[in-house]
């Protein structure tokens, strides 16, 4: 059981306890006890370094023992100790920071762009900054935000795109000031926010303390999450309640060992500049050059889009439009999992296809091919029990659709799971969409119209997009990841049906 060094909240910290817990509600709990405090009183946890909030049993356990934490009783504030240095002589401090403003990560935490945009995560030393790193001052520029963000600070709007202000926020700073964390350079970011947007404002010490506290947590929570994604994926049960919830795939170890960006923050927005003034001349726009755009912003671009809250595919199309192109998508795929070209997956696939083939007795020819097997697949995986809609297909096919009604046929709904939408034209495929949370990406070219290809773009999507697979695609899904895609095998949740299926394939193939 882990023991925690947990100090009272005095300036001179006066009383000292050693507290053995495995959870942050026991640490509470027997701290009340230690520290002689009313059963009933509400206190929270807080890093004696900064007064960071630690309000997940995942981040306490991170802390580990090496860090010495305080128990705040509720309307108390955090103060430095009165034995300890100044964070910064160069940067302000309001002498109180709100509970919450700073932010202690290990430096073995640090987010993907280690150090100034760079995803490099081999460096658990605090001292290993890259060159490009740099200290915030007060002439430091606030986060450029995206139009959509923008038009609502400017109309006092923001409470509509709240947890979207916070995301672009952290990924600005997580990429420009890896080392930020006092709770001075929080406050100076608050004041500036607040100077430039009053309309942030909110409750507490100062008008921006709830700014700095969710944007502190935010920051927090991207360089853990970054950490746990480095870690070699731990062998589990097959008990779907041991399973993690989203697959730890193949992508996340390539792109950490091999993907390493020499961009600052400022290039990176001029290179996404580039490309949507690319992506914005239609017919003529020049492919290559987006593919080069591309490729040099991808270890950027996967950092911030892993920033995102799950589920999310329009703010990445809005800030990356060229993914609307199906085929720019497979580019950032075929690099995560470290493929050169799509001849090793399309010949997994082809694998895939004649084993379950052999299994339904029938085939079908392209461009149609795939149609079968994966309604095969689902119906052979999918889960029996439980409430409500366990599956569904992840193909839907509209035939005779009127070019006046594409549009509405396109539609999906916020936070809608990714699929595939087949559109078909006197018996013939008109086009391949992926669809999703309000938007649409367009799979095949003019001269491949397979279905095939289409599926292999909508597995890129939940790929590039760091998405995690919706219950009702998961076993579908899943098989696909352990069969084709290859790398890790899918470990989600897994129906009986599903380990029963993939074994009969494993027999197949050997």
């Amino acid at each position: 059981m882990p023991v925690f060094k947990v100090w009272s909240s005095d300036t001179c910290r006066s009383l000292r306890k050693s507290i053995a817990a495995n959870s942050l509600q026991e640490l509470i709990e027997k701290g009340k006890t230690k520290f002689g405090f009313e059963e009933d009183l509400q206190v929270s946890v807080v890093t004696e370094a900064d007064g960071t909030d630690v309000d997940e049993d995942e981040v306490l356990l991170e802390l580990g023992a090496g860090t010495v934490l305080i128990l705040l009783k509720k309307g108390e504030l955090w103060q430095p100790s009165t034995q300890d240095t100044p964070v910064a002589d160069t940067i302000p401090s309001s002498g109180t920071a709100a509970t919450g403003s700073g932010d202690t990560t290990p430096a073995c935490m640090a987010s993907s762009p280690a150090r100034a945009v760079t995803i490099a995560e081999g460096s658990s030393n605090a001292g290993e900054a890259s060159p490009t790193s740099c200290r915030l001052t007060s002439s430091s520029p606030l986060p450029t935000f995206s139009p959509r963000i923008e038009h609502h600070l400017k109309s006092a709007t923001e409470s509509r795109i709240w947890r979207e202000l916070i995301s672009e926020s952290a990924n600005f700073y997580v990429c420009k000031y890896p080392e930020l964390g006092s709770p001075g350079e929080y406050q100076m970011i608050g004041r500036k926010m607040f100077s430039a947007f009053p309309s942030i404002a909110r409750e507490g010490d100062k008008e921006w303390s709830f700014f700095t506290k969710c944007l502190s947590q935010r920051i927090r929570h991207i360089r853990w999450a970054e950490k746990k994604k480095t870690q070699p994926p731990k062998r589990q049960s097959d008990n779907p309640r041991f399973s993690s919830a989203k697959a730890p795939r193949v992508g996340h170890v390539h792109l950490l060992q091999k993907d390493v960006s020499s961009l600052t923050a400022d290039d990176y927005e001029n290179h996404l500049a580039e490309v949507r003034r690319e992506w914005s001349k239609g017919n003529t726009k020049n492919k290559n050059h987006l593919m080069l755009l591309l490729s040099e912003t991808f270890a950027c671009n996967q950092q911030w889009i892993k920033s995102l809250p799950d589920s999310k595919m329009e703010p990445i199309l809005q800030k990356i439009p060229c993914y609307q192109d199906g085929s720019l998508v497979i580019h950032d795929f075929l690099k995560i999992i470290g493929e050169s070209s799509l001849d090793s997956i399309l010949n997994k696939m082809e694998i895939f296809l004649t084993v379950v083939e052999s299994l339904i007795g029938t085939s079908t020819k392209e461009p149609e091919r795939i149609i079968p097997v994966i309604r095969h697949v689902e119906k052979a995986t999918a889960f029996d029990k439980g409430k409500g809609v366990k599956s569904k297909s992840v193909i839907t096919i509209k035939e005779d659709i009127s070019d006046d009604e594409v549009e509405e046929v396109l539609k999906t709904g916020d936070r809608d799971p990714p699929h595939l939408l087949v559109l078909k034209k006197g018996g013939t495929i008109a086009g391949t969409f992926v669809v999703g949370d309000t938007v649409s990406i367009m799979c095949h070219s003019t001269s491949d119209k397979s279905i095939t290809s289409a599926m292999l773009t909508l597995i890129a999507v939940y790929y590039v997009f760091d998405l995690d697979y919706p219950k009702i695609y998961s076993q579908l899904l899943g098989t696909l990841q352990s069969h084709v895609v290859g790398g890790i095998p899918f470990d989600g949740k897994k129906s009986a049906k599903f380990r029963s299926f993939s074994n009969v394939l494993d027999k197949k193939r050997s």
